[in-house]
């Protein structure tokens, strides 16, 4: 090699991902970060493949733009990483519980807005002396809101979201169990996004359900005896299930993309994109379902 040449070398990834997993190795043996970090570590694999192709862009002439996008990439991960578990108590559950009398509540209107995660809403036992218990479940950041407000014999129930989250590392969804009095002629409204849904309401006197979700799989177990209901989902893409109980009329109306659509006609015969059970006008219990979703597997039993 002719002397005063120079030889020029990538950057040296290898090295620097060496540095950060000795880093991560060492805060873990000397007990900063837990050792199941690595189960949320693994979710943010593609970071790699992203940092690959920084060098590979770059490789050998823009060797100042390759290293700061790389540190860039890493440190942002580094961040994410360290505000999750050191402001989330190292990943432990926080409960938010609910707890509130019935008193003289004679209708109720409920609105859950819960965002990505679980939602499973059921009915007290009669006789209970609750308007409404449950436990709001959240993975490291407490993000939950509560409201119940009443007014002569009408309580409205309003929980939510609110401020900064990080239920996006998988297993940190939001995991809310609901729990409302029968007795209250009830309205419920959920808004989620990504989220799974369970709504069983077979013993409870619900007058309307509102679901507008993201992608979401939704069941729900339709009244028993509840007079005439209006049931109305709106979501994305989506697996829905709905159980109309025997001896419960119902009229069905979707609105669909690219969907499997599985519904009992021999029970719910099809006019046109209706499906009306023969029932239906003269039965003292009766649903009206409106279905609208995008890309979906739709099921009414």
């Amino acid at each position: 090699m002719a002397s005063g040449t120079r030889t020029r070398r990538g950057f040296p990834l290898f090295a620097v991902l060496l540095i950060a997993l000795g880093v991560v190795l060492l805060l873990q043996t000397t007990g900063v970060l837990p050792w199941h970090v690595w189960d949320d570590v693994w979710r943010w694999w593609p970071v790699l493949i992203i940092v690959l192709g920084i060098n590979i862009a770059f490789s050998g002439r823009m060797l100042w733009l390759s290293g700061t996008l790389t540190a860039i990439a890493i440190a942002v991960l580094a961040i994410v990483l360290f505000v999750f578990y050191f402001q989330s108590d190292f990943g432990v559950e926080s409960v938010h519980s609910l707890d509130e009398p019935l008193l003289d509540a004679a209708t109720a209107d409920v609105i859950i807005d819960i965002g990505a995660g679980t939602l499973s809403v059921g009915s007290l036992p009669a006789g209970s002396a609750s308007l409404v218990d449950g436990e709001l479940r959240s993975f490291g950041v407490s993000d939950v809101q509560t409201s119940i407000t009443r007014s002569g014999g009408h309580a409205e129930i309003d929980l939510s979201t609110g401020g900064f989250s990080l239920d996006f590392f998988g297993d940190g969804d939001r995991r809310w169990d609901v729990r409302l009095s029968p007795l209250p002629r009830a309205s419920i409204d959920v808004d989620a996004g990504a989220s799974d849904l369970h709504l069983d309401l077979r013993d409870m006197n619900v007058g309307d359900v509102s679901v507008d979700g993201g992608a979401a799989d939704i069941e729900i177990l339709a009244p028993v005896d509840a007079g005439h209901v209006n049931i109305d989902i709106d979501v994305g893409a989506a697996s829905i299930v709905v159980v109309i109980p025997d001896h419960v009329g119902a009229r069905i109306d979707t609105d669909s993309g690219i969907s499997n659509l599985d519904i009992d006609e021999a029970r719910f015969p099809r006019s046109g994109d209706v499906y009306q059970s023969r029932d239906f006008e003269t039965s003292a219990n009766r649903i009206d379902l409106e279905i609208d979703a995008g890309a979906s597997s739709i099921e009414i039993r």
